[in-house]
């Protein structure tokens, strides 16, 4: 009578219990766990530590990411900055400080350990607003609009300098240890040396003309890079002689990131960085292209809408691409990033809990982390299911819907099974059976010894089938429903052998059926939990409320309810009480791992702590690593991973 313990007619709501924040308030130094995983959404702003070695990448939902790495050894790590319009990256010894220059002016430090961890974050409290950041190999520059410049090290101590009388700074310029001010004066633009180190005013070095504010140092510190009206002009600093390089390759009225310039012209073509001293990348009407900054025809040319995107360290060039970012030096262009993000099949099998979409299958386990690949000879599948380490279950598409499929991954073999009107799998290691709704649904003994499904036990009828475990349902391997017309559905029991035991009617829309034999089903916020009763009607168990159309998980034991509905997760147990309910935009499947509750949202999973909701464990992206081809890029959604 194990089907029959949830006796509760109406459970109550419960107190929301939101997971606390992992978050150190502003100014605190707190040891805090770090998060990894990709971006939910498309990258928008790049920054690059001078050397080259590291990275900080934010996305159009202003959430943040740091790549303490760039060979694909370290996963990015999730850290809190503020929404920026300009990011700036130092690293040191002990860690990274990371710059945010946020729409007001506003200049916000983060300061973490080298493996991402927080340290401390804290804004600048200036009555003044900041212009731009730059940064060199040990400080972040900061130009105020009353015509300071801070200097800022990597403890966020700060000196301060003031634009010499009768000039005017419109930008800082630096690569590696060297700093450089663009000053105004007399209609002309000069270029003016810092030593940081003092600090103070060094030098003029150069002076020339231009219509914008966009510049490029060298690495060497000898060539600025400005914007001409035939292209890029190419000042050496050592002689003061000047040259045009990144010559006009298309629409002189094409703009490279949708403004004018300081003067009201729109630039042709703007320099965005050297590569090396030799390599100049300047971007026009959507394409970036490498010139030789002598001057010549492109040796790259890449699409690129934004100049935001494009950041340079050392001898490589770093882009946001999608999810990822793109790691370019003169021989390739590579990308560093997860190659699933985003899965779409999660199924629980005989393996345990695993992952895909457009990729291998992953096993994955309570840390969600992956412990097993299982290779397939294709990735045209629907959903996946590993049933051994070389044994893999695949819907694919076909003409009459879909096909179920059992790929030997070892023998290299692919035998069909039978055709579905579902693309989803069901598949129970209890009772090795497979179930196969169709125009007539079937019941498919598996074999785990020899790994073959045996004779179709036909069932007779369009149905939806799920799966129960006899030692909880009192014997039963099956329940079918069927539509009867209206809101009724005829619900059918099956033991072995496809042999029906008993047969009942309920109304409402069946949402699950755990593994016990209990039909769950909706009728409007109501969801009625049924059992076989008498005179062929169902025998209810319990009512609980769930707004929405809700999805619903029953744990393997069949002894708690988890349940997505109106963007809230809520638990129920088998006394009547809502154990915990929490707030989860977002969400769109819940399921088990390790008999604790998981939670799958537009970008990533969760693992929730069964007593009170809290997030355990978090990963938004699976397989990182530095490839030649662009990782998947599944579309812009609020990563779980970005959750306070």
């Amino acid at each position: 009578m194990r089907r029959l313990l949830l006796t509760f007619l109406a459970a109550c709501s419960g107190s929301s219990v939101e997971p606390p924040s992992d978050a150190p308030a502003d100014g605190l130094t707190q040891h805090v766990a770090v998060v990894h995983g990709a971006h939910g959404s498309a990258i928008n702003l790049v920054a690059v530590t001078a050397d080259g070695t590291a990275a900080v990448s934010q996305d159009v939902d202003a959430n943040t990411r740091l790549w303490t790495a760039l060979d694909g050894t370290a996963e990015p790590a999730v850290v809190r900055v503020a929404a920026a319009e300009e990011l700036a990256l130092l690293r040191d010894q002990d860690g990274f400080t990371i710059a945010a220059l946020d729409q007001s002016g506003g200049l916000h430090l983060v300061r973490t350990r080298g493996s991402g961890e927080l340290q401390l974050h804290r804004q600048i409290d200036r009555d003044v607003e900041v212009q731009q950041l730059a940064v060199t190999s040990r400080y972040i520059l900061a130009l105020r609009s009353d015509q300071t410049i801070a200097v800022i090290d990597a403890a966020g101590e700060e000196r301060v300098l003031v634009t010499p009388a009768g000039s005017r700074t419109i930008a800082i310029v630096t690569r590696d240890d060297h700093a450089v001010a663009i000053t105004v004066r007399d209609h002309a633009a000069h270029v003016r040396a810092l030593d940081l180190g003092a600090p103070s005013w060094g030098a003029e070095i150069g002076t020339f003309r231009t219509p914008s504010s966009r510049f490029a140092l060298s690495p060497s510190g000898t060539q600025l890079a400005y914007v001409v009206k035939t292209g890029v002009g190419v000042l050496d600093l050592t002689t003061r002689n000047a040259h045009t390089t990144c010559s006009q390759t298309g629409s002189p009225n094409g703009s490279p990131n949708g403004e004018n310039d300081v003067t009201g012209n729109v630039p042709p073509q703007v320099p965005v960085g050297f590569v090396d001293d030799a390599t100049l990348a300047c971007l026009m009407a959507g394409e970036l292209g490498w010139f030789p900054s002598a001057g010549g025809h492109a040796i790259r040319v890449h699409p690129m809408p934004d100049p935001e995107l494009l950041a340079y360290g050392g001898t490589i060039q770093v882009s946001g691409e999608g999810l990822a970012l793109g790691i370019s030096d003169r021989t390739a262009l590579k990308f560093l990033g997860y190659r699933l993000s985003d899965p779409s099949a999660l199924r629980t099998g005989p393996m345990g809990l695993s992952i895909a979409h457009n990729s291998p299958p992953l096993v994955i386990d309570r840390s969600l982390r992956v412990t097993q690949t299982i290779q397939v000879d294709t990735l045209a599948y629907e959903d996946a299911l590993p049933l051994d380490a070389t044994h893999v279950l695949r819907t694919e598409p076909s003409f009459a819907g879909h096909e179920i499929v059992l790929v030997d991954t070892a023998a290299k073999t692919v035998a069909k099974i039978a055709s579905t009107t579902d693309l989803h799998l069901h598949f129970d290691a209890a009772t090795n059976l497979l179930a196969v709704p169709a125009e007539h649904s079937l019941l498919i003994p598996y074999s785990p010894i020899v790994h073959r499904f045996g004779t179709p036990i036909d069932l007779g009828e369009r149905s939806r089938l799920f799966l129960t475990d006899p030692a909880l349902a009192e014997g039963l391997v099956a329940v079918s429903v069927v539509d009867a017309g209206g809101s009724s559905k005829q619900i059918h029991e099956y033991k072995a052998g496809g042999v029906i035991a008993k047969s009942y009617e309920i109304e409402g829309d069946v949402a699950t059926v755990d593994r016990a034999g209990r039909v769950y089903a909706v009728l409007g916020e109501t969801v009625h939990v049924f059992v076989a009763g008498i005179f062929h009607e169902g025998h209810p168990v319990t009512t609980f409320v769930a707004k929405g159309r809700p999805v619903i998980a029953v744990d393997r034991l069949a002894t708690s309810v988890l349940v997505e509905s109106d963007n809230r997760i809520s638990l129920f147990d088998l006394q009547g009480h809502a154990h915990w309910s929490i707030g989860a935009p977002t969400s769109i499947d819940v399921s088990w791992v390790e008999d604790e509750p998981l939670v799958r949202f537009a970008s990533g999973l969760a693992r929730l702590d069964r007593r009170d909701g809290r997030l355990l464990e978090r990963a938004c992206g699976w397989q990182f690593g530095l490839t030649s081809g662009m990782p998947e890029n599944p579309g812009n959604s609020v990563s779980v991973c970005d959750a306070e």
